[in-house]
């Protein structure tokens, strides 16, 4: 993808702190969504021993545990909450990204002009998504 981008950027952007500073960001926030993550559940008892059902963080989530700490109405809130951040801060900042890249390879192949690789590009797959998306 990279390519794609640098080739489509402005000349007055700098790559590197841009690559750089995306890079460590996403670091800071995986580790931050990690940990509180990992604090969220309690695997282990104070004296260091594994809980029953802690083998797995699957099993708290999908609430197979029986341990009296976990609480299957918060477990379940905290559970979709973190689905609807998954899509937020993965998912939708990748949708620009992949836009720029499948619209500077169609015109970089010579496989269609700047306008209709934006099209192509951008705006069919959302009229395709809007027609074809099922709500079962």
């Amino acid at each position: 993808m990279m390519p794609s981008w640098v080739n489509e950027k402005r000349a007055n952007v700098n790559a590197n702190k841009v690559v750089r500073d995306s890079v460590v960001s996403g670091l800071v926030s995986m580790l931050i969504f990690g940990l509180m993550g990992a604090m969220a559940f309690p695997l282990v008892t104070s004296s260091g021993t594994k809980l029953p059902g802690a083998d797995s963080i699957l099993n708290f989530l999908d609430g197979q545990s029986k341990t009296p700490r976990c609480w299957a109405g918060q477990r379940a809130e905290l559970t979709k909450f973190t689905v609807y951040l998954w899509n937020l801060f993965t998912l939708v900042p990748g949708i620009p990204v992949q836009a720029i890249m499948c619209k500077y390879n169609l015109v970089n192949e010579h496989i269609c002009g700047p306008k209709v690789a934006f099209f192509t590009a951008v705006v069919l797959p959302w009229v395709l998504v809007a027609f074809l998306y099922e709500t079962r």
